[in-house]
């Protein structure tokens, strides 16, 4: 019996304990709100949970992001509709005075609200929130814009994970912003000489109907002739020359070209003339107009200027340099020493790095009184047309010892004529001594005359002819002599005439270029690791001249050759040795991590090799000729000892010089010694003039780094800054157009004019509206995933709910009925606890 009652104690207890735990579960439930409170209670769920929390989590973790990233384009949605709103009271500023000639003192103070627009929109790209900087791409830390309109900060964009491999950007660099690329914009090119048609400006020698008119200045027209745009000597235009062109230029799809082409102007029935209208299609046809597609609209503006314009979107590409003659010569040099006039539609204030031995005195059609060298004389010392107290050591080279003055002169000893010579030697002579002295020439040879200088040309005005109203018969020559009295190359080319061979524009201790270099195949800008082929195209076999003044300010002429086996410099040697060369090749080595020894290839050749062997010129003179004899030895299996003895000669050199491109595109030579530079640097192809029928097939390919070439009104490619510069720029000097003052010799010859400036300023109000939207569809798209997390977030808490959450009235019936029977339970484990032994008995 004992053994019984045992048995059903223990069962008792344990049913007592079970329903125990069942109710403290059950009131653990009720209390939670869960299903379990361990995980080893239900592992499916406890696994399930987690799963569902980590997802709640990331979600709440992706709507933060999405919140922080979506506040800063509210940011920068300020920012630019600030932007806008500046630009827009800028333009229209400019198109006030564009409307209206204002004076010079109004003008001035445009130009000041101008600037301070201008200075709005730096702070405005300066924006900062909690110290991070929104135009600054990643660089969030440093401040964009410099105030000199320098970029700053980097070309990457900041992202935002919204979900899973999901990122979305959320700022604007400055990159794009300031110096962006608009797809949908066209080049646009414009030559800079105003053109009026010459009959209306000479009618007293071109009109034989209206001599008595009075001359008018009225701009050159499609419709008028080409007789008009080239001029003549006198009115029958019957008997007038072929006149010769000689275009080159770079075509929309990267291309460069040459072409020489001839247009009749005589004519004897007006209604048959050639008419400008047919040279703007001829010159359309050249840049690749054809029946059937349209790549450039080339037309003549309000001022008769050549304006062509991109009809591919998007193409960076597009240039153009144009000369006239009625000469037909295979080189623009036989022409420059012909003594015929030479036509030029554009000019720049580059002085040329190119010269020539003599030139003759050309009779001005409309003065005929009048010779005119056809030599803009510079002084190199001002960087200004020389004047009468020029001294002619300031014009000429070092190497230009004496000038000499022909005026077919000669006089008779012993039977034999012998040539009248009017000589000058180049130091200490002043402009005003050789005019005064050409004078007495000219008057002991049995002519009156009379000479001044005008925009550095020197003119001989031949007074009888002028008093008998009868055209000169004089003639004059001008040749530069060495101190052998050898006919020497000394006489600089007109700075209209020129193309490549110009000197880089000096800025205080840098050497600026004007041409970007452009990727063909992106329309970017190119890099130090960009290939020269990937800009200029295969230049293989090609020769470039180098004429540099280097670090020292020593005069150098050297080539720098394409080989296609390898590309190598040639300098001259400092110190000529008999029965050796006067030139030193020097082999471009192809420096790289491994290591190797090859040669630069010209199809390889990156702009950071080509510009370190520009740095090696430009420090020329810093080291000895034995040095870049070691360098010359064994080009086609160069030695590791020869490889070091090249990397040291360029890091030196990178002390002095530094050689990059800049945020344009262009190339840069910075002094690092000096804050005033003594160097100069031209690079120009050697084949550059020469028009014949085998260069005309041959140009489709070539590097220019700097040229004479046309104004930019419009690109693909923006600089904001520098546009709004320059439309200051212009309004401060009163420069509604191009060649505004004719007679100038400066940088306003660069400078495109008010009115230009608008179709500039247009493009970079296109390009920030493009960018306003982009920013607004990054804010769409935050509040879209904000949205969406949102919604997923509910869900998966819905969910988590549902596989963690406890069905509360269920558990509080459970735990009524349980407590019954645990109650149950109890009351006989109660009994039985009171039971003595006698009850058992």
């Amino acid at each position: 019996m004992r053994i019984t009652f045992g048995s059903k104690y223990n069962q008792i207890q344990n049913s007592q304990g079970s329903l125990q735990s069942r109710l403290n579960e059950l009131n653990a439930k009720i209390a939670s709100g869960k299903k379990i409170q361990s995980p080893y209670e239900n592992s499916h769920i406890y696994e399930k949970d987690l799963q569902l929390g980590y997802q709640e989590s990331t979600l709440s973790q992706n709507i933060d992001v999405a919140q922080n990233a979506y506040n800063m384009t509210l940011s920068t949605d300020k920012a630019l509709s600030e932007f806008n709103k500046a630009l827009l009271q800028f333009k229209t500023k400019l198109i006030q005075v564009a409307n209206q000639p204002q004076s010079p003192s109004t003008r001035m103070a445009i130009a000041n609200e101008l600037s301070g627009l201008r200075d709005h929109m730096i702070n405005i790209s300066n924006t900062s929130i909690g110290g991070a900087y929104l135009f600054s791409g990643t660089k969030i830390r440093t401040q964009p814009i410099a105030p000199d309109g320098k970029y700053m900060g980097n070309n990457q964009k900041l992202e935002a994970l919204v979900g899973s491999n999901i990122r979305v950007p959320f700022n604007i660099p400055g990159s794009d912003l300031f110096f962006g690329y608009n797809a949908d914009s066209q080049a646009m090119v414009t030559s800079n000489i105003k053109r009026y048609n010459l009959s209306k400006l000479h009618p007293n020698i071109m009109d034989r109907f209206n001599k008595d008119t009075s001359p008018q200045e009225i701009f050159l027209k499609a419709t008028d002739t080409l007789r008009d745009l080239i001029g003549d000597d006198d009115d029958d235009p019957s008997n007038d020359k072929k006149v010769y062109f000689y275009l080159r230029g770079v075509r929309p799809d990267g291309t460069r070209f040459k072409s020489k082409f001839e247009l009749d102007q005589a004519y004897t029935n007006l209604s048959s003339a050639t008419k400008v209208s047919d040279l703007l299609e001829k010159i359309g046809r050249e840049f690749g107009n054809n029946q059937a597609t349209q790549v450039v609209d080339v037309q003549l503006n309000a001022w008769g200027e050549i304006e062509i314009k991109s009809l591919v979107a998007g193409s960076s590409n597009l240039d153009f340099n144009l000369l006239a003659s009625t000469v037909d010569a295979d080189n623009i040099q036989d022409i420059e020493k012909s003594g015929a006039p030479l036509i030029s539609f554009q000019k720049s204030p580059y002085l040329s790095s190119h010269s020539i031995s003599q030139i003759q005195g050309i009779q001005d059609p409309y003065k005929q009184d009048q010779l005119v060298l056809p030599a803009s004389l510079i002084s190199q010392t001002t960087k200004i047309p020389a004047n009468k107290n020029t001294m002619l050591s300031e014009i000429f080279n070092s190497d230009v010892v004496s000038i000499r003055f022909d005026g077919d002169f000669s006089k008779e000893e012993d039977g034999e004529k012998i040539p009248q010579i009017l000589s000058f030697s180049t130091k200490e002579t002043k402009i005003y001594d050789v005019l005064k002295d050409i004078e007495a020439f000219y008057q002991q040879n049995g002519h009156n005359v009379q000479t001044e200088i005008a925009d550095g040309k020197i003119i001989l005005i031949d007074l009888d002819a002028k008093q008998s109203g009868q055209a000169t018969t004089l003639k004059m020559s001008l040749s530069t002599h060495d101190q052998e009295g050898n006919l020497l190359d000394g006489i600089p080319s007109d700075y209209h005439h020129t193309y490549d061979d110009v000197f880089f524009e000096k800025r205080g201790s840098k050497l600026v270029s004007n041409i970007s270099q452009i990727s063909l195949s992106n329309d970017r800008y190119a890099t130090d690791q960009t290939k020269l082929f990937d800009v200029a195209g295969d230049i293989s076999g090609q020769i470039y001249n180098l004429s540099i003044k280097d670090h020292n300010g020593k005069n150098i002429s050297a080539k720098m050759v394409f080989n296609p086996r390898g590309v190598y410099l040639e300098l001259p040697r400092q110190t000529p040795k008999e029965q050796e060369s006067s030139i030193i090749k020097i082999p471009v080595v192809n420096l790289n991590e491994k290591g190797a020894l090859n040669l630069a290839k010209p199809s390889e050749m990156t702009y950071r090799q080509f510009m370190d062997a520009l740095g090696l010129v430009m420090n020329y003179s810093n080291f000895e000729d034995k040095v870049y004899e070691e360098l010359s030895k064994n080009p086609d299996d160069y030695t590791p000892k020869q490889k070091e003895l090249y990397e040291k000669i360029l890091l030196q050199s990178q002390g002095k010089v530094e050689v990059s491109l800049n945020q344009n595109g262009q190339v840069e030579i910075i002094d690092r010694v000096r804050s005033t530079s003594q160097m100069e640097f031209s690079l120009s192809s050697a084949t550059s003039d020469d028009f014949s029928d085998q260069a005309l097939r041959d140009t489709q390919t070539g590097l220019i780094l700097h040229a004479n070439n046309a104004l930019t009104v419009n690109r693909p490619q923006l600089n904001l800054f520098d546009s709004l510069n320059q439309a200051i720029q212009a309004v401060q000097d009163g420069i509604y157009r191009p060649d505004e003052f004719s007679q100038a010799f400066n940088q306003d010859m660069r400078n495109i004019g008010i009115q230009n400036s608008l179709e500039s300023i247009q493009n970079l109000d296109e390009h920030l509206r493009k960018l306003t939207a982009l920013n607004g569809s990054y804010g769409k798209s935050f509040e879209q995933s904000i949205s969406k997390n949102e919604v997923l977030k509910t869900q998966v808490q819905t969910l988590r709910a549902e596989n963690m959450g406890a069905d509360i009235a269920e558990a509080y019936n459970k735990l009524q009925n349980l407590s019954a029977n645990y109650n149950a339970v109890l009351s006989s484990s109660g009994k039985i606890n009171k039971m003595s032994i006698l009850d058992y008995l």
